[in-house]
């Protein structure tokens, strides 16, 4: 038996198994599952910004290589002695030179910014919540009357 105990914590230590976990006390304090769920709240409207970032982002990713194949194809084709067409190619330069720049001077450090606030929550709400167990009456009562801050 001492042996197949051993064992046992051998192949959970090694990923194989699940050890058995402690007796974990269930959270019954309605202060403590609102939290958890307001977090929790915080967290999905965090993610809902990245991934309207990274939208924003691959848009303006999109966009610049539309341009710069309009750049190609005028380039190529482009009668450089008639000056409306120079003219024409030099405002298509000027919207894809601005559309080139909007990607590091505001998408990107949009898309950091809202990557680094969703990390610094995430970790606040595993460090207080995930892995919890709480107790259903209670969370039940403190879900249906549950009013979160506005971040």
């Amino acid at each position: 038996m001492r042996n197949l105990i051993l064992i046992g914590t051998l192949l959970a230590a090694a990923g194989g198994i699940a050890a058995p976990a402690a007796a974990q006390a269930l959270i019954n304090d309605p202060t403590a599952i609102a939290q958890c769920l307001c977090e929790r709240q915080q967290l999905d409207a965090l993610q809902q910004t990245i991934d309207q970032r990274r939208q924003s982002y691959q848009t303006g990713q999109q966009s610049l290589a539309s341009l710069d194949r309009d750049l190609e194809a005028r380039r190529s084709s482009m009668n450089v002695e008639d000056p409306a067409q120079v003219d024409a190619y030099k405002q298509l330069l000027q919207r894809r030179d601005s559309a080139a720049a909007a990607l590091p001077d505001g998408l990107i450090p949009d898309y950091n910014a809202a990557v680094a606030r969703y990390n610094a929550a995430r970790s606040d709400y595993d460090d207080r919540c995930a892995g919890k167990s709480f107790d259903q009456t209670a969370y039940d009562r403190v879900q249906a009357t549950l009013s979160c801050p506005k971040p």
